[in-house]
């Protein structure tokens, strides 16, 4: 089972479609594509309600948004099948004059809720910025705030990868990497009405988003955009809603680690027990996922530091459950120097007990020294 929470930052791994598509990286300005593209971009109103349902999970959301005034309203709950457990979620609220937003859940501080000023130009990157919840699922689970706010959509739904897309007669096929997804349309008005993963091996449904679009070039009642701040206080930053965690250790931590062998993208043999660096950080990640494609930069950078300080560090980003070709055309794109090691069977990703991605692991002398989930930025000093 999967605690609701964990959810929000564990959909991932969903398979792909293979057919033959010429363009890669672009959106045929006669498809299908753009045309749902245009019809979002030239909403004037919009609302819609979507229900998710995936591995003992349901997921409901409502969105309603105003073009001419920039308002705006997200609502997202998870709730359990499987267990009588709260109601977790989180909310965004763009009113005339702020931004506002809540969390409903066992990290959110209770009593608390976010206000700052509206963006000058409201988009998707700086909704993101400020309410970094939104980003947490799959993009693909919010298809009408991406189509609505984007720039650029598709560079969204595909986390910064190349993409193909195909046109059928109900919905277009993306394929990014070794994940395809469909997204459904409605013929008259191009308007989303699903989203679609299948899986790689059998083409099995993975989850699928189905709701209605309820409103469209409607005018939407300014009840829709209201916040209730009764008996709360008004925070800055979305950091301030957060209770800072407890941590509790990694089971590995403190323990000789697991060896292995794997390749990297030359095909060289790597295994770790023969590695002679005095500090050894290995990287889980994924492509799917941009909370684990973002950081290899800065990783790619903090390695460079180490080379250039003659330091024994040594940055291994484990790649799970992916093809070497795919790691390696992400390694291209980013202009990346770092190894790379592919387990594509996902054994290592086991041996290291990974449940959820991105996740560090820092050996020195022989020991696991810690284990961290979530981005690296946020603790590439301590690793300095």
């Amino acid at each position: 089972m999967i605690h609701p929470y964990r959810f929000i930052t564990a959909i991932g791994l969903f398979g792909v479609w293979v057919f033959s598509i010429p363009a890669i990286g672009q959106v045929n300005p006669d498809g299908h594509a753009q045309k749902i593209i245009d019809a979002y971009h030239s909403a004037e109103t919009y609302m819609a309600r979507r229900i998710i349902k995936v591995q003992g999970m349901t997921i409901r959301y409502a969105l309603a948004f105003d073009r001419s005034s920039q308002r705006l309203a997200i609502d997202m709950r998870f709730i359990s099948d499987l267990v009588d457990a709260p109601e977790l979620g989180f909310m965004v609220v763009v009113d005339d004059e702020k931004v506002h937003g809540s969390m409903d859940t066992p990290q959110a501080i209770s009593g608390k809720y976010l206000k700052i000023d509206i963006p000058e130009n409201l988009n998707y990157k700086n909704l993101i910025n400020i309410m970094p919840s939104l980003a947490a699922p799959h993009p693909a689970i919010l298809p009408d705030l991406i189509f609505l706010l984007a720039d650029d959509p598709m560079e969204i739904l595909s986390n910064g990868l190349d993409y193909q897309i195909k046109d059928h007669a109900s919905h277009i096929t993306i394929r990014t990497g070794e994940l395809a997804m469909q997204i459904g349309f409605d013929s008259e008005t191009y308007l989303c009405n699903s989203t679609k993963f299948l899986t790689m091996v059998d083409n099995q449904l993975s989850f699928e988003t189905q709701g209605d679009v309820t409103r469209h070039n409607e005018e939407l009642e300014a009840e829709l955009f209201t916040f209730d701040t009764e008996g709360k206080q008004p925070v800055t930053e979305f950091e301030q809603l957060i209770a800072t965690p407890v941590r509790i250790a990694h089971p590995l931590e403190g323990k000789t680690p697991p060896d292995f062998t794997l390749y990297d993208l030359h095909n060289n043999r790597y295994t770790l027990s023969k590695e002679s660096s005095k500090i050894i950080i290995l990287y889980f990640w994924t492509t799917w996922k941009g909370a684990c494609v973002g950081p290899l930069s800065s990783l790619n950078q903090f390695q460079q530091w180490a080379k250039d300080n003659n330091l024994p560090i040594l940055i291994q980003c484990v790649n799970v459950r992916e093809s070497q070709k795919l790691v390696s055309k992400v390694w291209q794109k980013k202009g990346l120097s770092m190894s790379a090691l592919i387990d594509n069977l996902g054994g290592v990703s086991d041996r290291f007990q990974v449940n959820d991605l991105p996740q560090t692991t820092l050996i020195a002398d022989g020991t696991i020294r810690w284990i961290k989930t979530g981005s690296p930025p946020s603790y590439m000093a301590q690793l300095k």
